[in-house]
C-alpha cells in the first residue's frame, strides 16, 4: 500500500480545531496517531512520520506515548538523529529542560551539524535562564554558520543577559546588518 494518503490524513487530523475539547479531542489525537501508524506500516523508514506522531502525542500531553514514538521497534533501540532530537523536545514539552538539554547534547555530540538541535538547545537554555549555556550554544551555532544573523542574535541576547551589554549590542547590530543584506 501507499503511505502518503495516511500521512496526509494524520496531518489533517493533527491540526486541532479549537472548538473541540475533551473526548472529541482525545478521539482526534487517537485517530491521528492511528493514521500515522498506518503510514509507517506501509513505509517503516519514514522517519518524519514517527516524528509527526510524537509531536502530536506530546502536544496532547501524552508524553510516554510520544517518547515511544521516538524510539520505534524498527530501529532496534538506535533511532535516527531526528527522532532522538524529537525525544529531547518531548522532555522540554514536559518542562524538564535539564533532561531535554542532556538528550539534545548527546545527539549534537554525534552530529554537530544538526541545526534544529542547536536551535532547540539555545531556546531551552534561555527558557531555563542558563545564559552561559545559551551563549555557548549560540557560539557553537556560529561555528557552524559564521554569518548567521540568528546565531549572532542569540549570542547578543545571551551577552546582554550576562551583563556584557556592549558586546551583546555589537552582536545584535551585526545581526541586523547581516539581516538587512539578505532582504
Amino acid at each position: 500500500g501507499e503511505a502518503r494518503s495516511w500521512i496526509r490524513l494524520g496531518q489533517a487530523l493533527q491540526w486541532q480545531n479549537p472548538k473541540i475539547t475533551g473526548d472529541a479531542d482525545k478521539k482526534r489525537v487517537d485517530d491521528c496517531a492511528a493514521a500515522f501508524d498506518e503510514a509507517v506500516k506501509r513505509n517503516s523508514l519514514a522517519n518524519h512520520v514517527y516524528d509527526l506522531k510524537a509531536q502530536t502525542l506530546a502536544l496532547a500531553g501524552r508524553y510516554d506515548e510520544a517518547r515511544k514514538a521516538c524510539n520505534p521497534p524498527f530501529f532496534k533501540g538506535k533511532p535516527p538523529l531526528e527522532l532522538r532530537g524529537r525525544s529531547a523536545w518531548v522532555k522540554a514539552q514536559e518542562g524538564d529542560y535539564d533532561a531535554a538539554k542532556k538528550l539534545i547534547c548527546a545527539a549534537l555530540k554525534d552530529d554537530a551539524n544538526y541545526p534544529w538541535g542547536w536551535n532547540e538547545l539555545v531556546g531551552w537554555s534561555l527558557a531555563s535562564s542558563q545564559y552561559k549555556e545559551y551563549h555557548d550554544a549560540a557560539n557553537d551555532m556560529l561555528r557552524q554558520s559564521p554569518t548567521s544573523a540568528l546565531a549572532l542574535t542569540y549570542r547578543g541576547e545571551a551577552l546582554v543577559r550576562m551583563d556584557e551589554r556592549e558586546n551583546g549590542l555589537n552582536d545584535l547590530r551585526a545581526a541586523y546588518q547581516i539581516g538587512r543584506a539578505h532582504v
